[in-house]
């Protein structure tokens, strides 16, 4: 198991997903500096990189890699972007327990007959960057939908992203 702490969710209720998009930063642009915005915030690099921190804790973060930034913490630019970047977010929250693991805590947070314990790592290189990229797509275009169907298609293809998370760090 890496450093990384975890993210674990129990589950149900599932985390949902709230919102989602495509950022381009030239260089010298950087992701926004804010503080307790109240959704967990999902960062994933096609290109170039990205510096960016949460409270004590810093990632530079290139291509295929991801990290989640806690909705009650302070995130900002460690330093501007040294080359054109281009990120996905995705905000998303939950109304379950959930908890953040270092390699020192197992946490209290278990799965059993009825629910599941969904394991995300803090942040991690994908093993196979093209399915995500694939799902960030397809996310992104049903976030512009507004009818019902794109409600349950935008909550699908999170959940899919989350499942290729969960199952991408333990292998």
């Amino acid at each position: 198991m890496s450093s990384d702490p975890l993210l674990t969710f129990l589950s149900p209720p599932l985390p949902y997903f709230i919102e989602s998009n495509r950022n381009t930063y030239p260089p010298g642009g950087e992701h926004p500096n804010r503080r307790n915005i109240g959704v967990f915030d999902l960062l994933f690099v096609h290109s170039g990189m990205l510096y960016i921190g949460e409270e004590s804790r810093t990632w530079e973060l290139g291509p295929g890699q991801m990290v989640i930034l806690r909705p009650d913490r302070w995130h900002y630019p460690v330093k501007p972007c040294s080359e054109h970047t281009v990120i996905d977010w995705v905000h998303f929250q939950t109304a379950g327990l959930w908890e953040e693991l270092d390699e020192n805590n197992c946490g209290t947070l278990r799965g059993d007959y009825y629910s599941y314990a969904i394991r995300l790592p803090k942040s991690m290189t994908l093993p196979f960057p093209e399915e995500a990229i694939s799902l960030f797509g397809k996310l992104h275009e049903a976030a512009r939908g507004t009818s019902h169907s794109a409600f349950w298609q935008r909550q699908q293809w999170f959940l899919h992203l989350l499942q290729l998370f969960d199952e991408g760090w333990r292998t």
